[in-house]
């Protein structure tokens, strides 16, 4: 019976995102010897976790061929779902994140209506859960993702609901739960090749009114790992405009979507609005201090021009240069939060040995029972 071990912990987060490696490699990077390596390799070799993946051949001078190896990326699959203004969207990753099925569920339902909308999405996708690691939802508000509890999410009209426990009862499967916009900095982790150690992810959704914006969320990566904070509200930005400054009493999207066109009272004030929202975002990126900042939600909404000067803003704020790729514009749209949310799950798998025990253990009882664990 298979068992995972600390060290073959070590050595699954080391190779999860190379596409081949030999033992020695891994034995040089995680400066262990390579008769530990071999040893605990052949446990993943008797699992398919990890396949062959051809031959290197011999130097000039001589000697024997060296196996090349790689991760099955097919063994196992996390189930992502993001909700978003109240729509669900699901994907289905391999191991190194690449996409295998995605579905949307399009009814605008709140509450228990939507539980009962995600446990039908969930359904569809039964023919994969013999290979399900878990599944990880994401949605807005303030997420104990130890717990599972959603605290509270006002636009979901959710108030302290275990969706974990919910969908653990359910299909027996191992659920996750996350903030949406943790998962879109998780997303970007894996986009980067976790070549980065810092990230900021902001996300934002433009109200009816956009001058009634109360805040944003912010995805934070530290030194690879995703940080919620210790009553896990972290990222949690509150935005309130003084609404004297501005001559219009409210400004819509489709307001900056015609930038060009509105009269000049309301051009001023939606460049007023952007350069407070850019003030707002580079002021909590000076503090933080990352590698790179991304801007998702409805920053794609926002017309060329505008946009232009929202991004000018921030680099002159921060005093960047626009060669340095400091700041990312998200236009993966919709994708990019599911993909995080099942990427979120698997950054966490890799870093944290307890949590991957626990998964394993729960997939041993569960629905894995064909699987040696």
């Amino acid at each position: 019976m298979f068992n995972l071990n600390e060290t073959q912990h070590n050595i699954l987060r080391q190779i999860w995102m190379k596409d081949s490696f030999t033992r020695q490699e891994i034995s040089k990077e995680l400066k262990i010897n390579r008769s530990t390596v071999s040893r605990n390799i052949e446990g993943f070799l008797d699992e398919s976790i990890i396949i062959t993946d051809g031959e290197i051949s011999a130097g000039q001078n001589g000697g024997r061929k060296t196996q090349k190896l790689t991760l099955n990326n097919d063994r196992f699959y996390v189930l992502g779902i993001s909700i978003i203004k109240r729509r669900i969207f699901s994907i289905l990753i391999d191991l190194k994140g690449n996409i295998v099925k995605k579905g949307e569920l399009r009814k605008s339902s709140v509450g228990q209506s939507l539980i009962q909308d995600l446990k039908d999405e969930i359904k569809s996708y039964e023919k994969y859960f013999n290979k399900l690691l878990g599944i990880s939802i994401s949605l807005p508000g303030v997420i104990d993702s130890n717990s599972g509890l959603i605290k509270l999410s006002t636009n979901l009209e959710l108030h302290k609901v275990n969706l974990k426990k919910t969908m653990e009862d359910e299909f027996g499967i191992y659920t996750f739960i996350e903030n949406d916009a943790n998962s879109g900095a998780a997303s970007y982790l894996l986009y980067l090749k976790l070549q980065i150690q810092n990230l900021l992810y902001f996300m934002f959704f433009f109200p009816e009114n956009i001058l009634t914006l109360k805040g944003m969320g912010a995805g934070i990566v530290i030194n690879k790992k995703l940080y919620k904070g210790s009553f896990y509200s972290a990222g949690e930005i509150k935005f309130k405009q003084n609404l004297p400054e501005y001559k219009n009493k409210s400004i819509s999207i489709e307001d900056i979507k015609n930038y060009e066109t509105v009269e000049s009272s309301l051009k001023e004030d939606i460049e007023l609005f952007i350069s407070n929202l850019a003030d707002k975002i580079s002021e909590y990126s000076l503090f933080m201090n990352p590698d790179k900042i991304v801007l998702g939600g409805d920053i794609l909404l926002i017309p060329g021009k505008i946009k232009n000067i929202f991004i000018n803003k921030l680099y002159e704020n921060m005093e960047k240069n626009h060669e340095e790729s400091f700041i990312l514009l998200d236009n993966n749209k919709v994708d990019t939060i599911a993909i995080g949310s099942a990427i979120s799950f698997m950054n966490e798998f890799m870093n944290d040995y307890d949590f991957a025990k626990k998964i394993l253990k729960k997939m041993k009882k569960g629905h894995l029972n064909k699987v040696s664990f």
